[in-house]
């Protein structure tokens, strides 16, 4: 699993900078020297994301999403339920429940 956590990281690492910086895109990152300049470029990729798709917040507790180890990778499945307040003691529910498979 430690592989498909490295590519999610490169991948997020990459679309931040092209998001944000892409004036400074940098294909190599010394481990020690620039955690910082890193967690810089998520924070800010994230935050073009959410701005991007205009997304307020998404908590997801721990039993929500679940990956388990299938035969040609693995699988990822969110499931999760959120309401929000419509009129009233009227509200508005959204069920989620996604799964993909992560091939190798």
């Amino acid at each position: 699993m430690n592989l498909i956590l490295v590519k999610l990281f490169a991948m997020a690492l990459a679309l931040g900078q092209v998001t944000t910086r892409p004036e400074a895109i940098k294909i190599e990152f010394d481990p020690v020297n620039d955690q910082a300049e890193v967690a810089d470029i998520l924070h800010a990729g994230c935050a073009h994301m959410r701005k991007a798709f205009d997304v307020e917040d998404i908590n997801l507790d721990v039993n929500s999403l679940k990956i388990t180890q299938s035969k040609n990778g693995f699988t990822l499945r969110v499931a999760y339920e959120d309401r929000a307040p419509y009129i009233a003691d009227i509200y508005l529910l959204v069920a989620f429940d996604k799964q993909v498979e992560i091939r190798r």
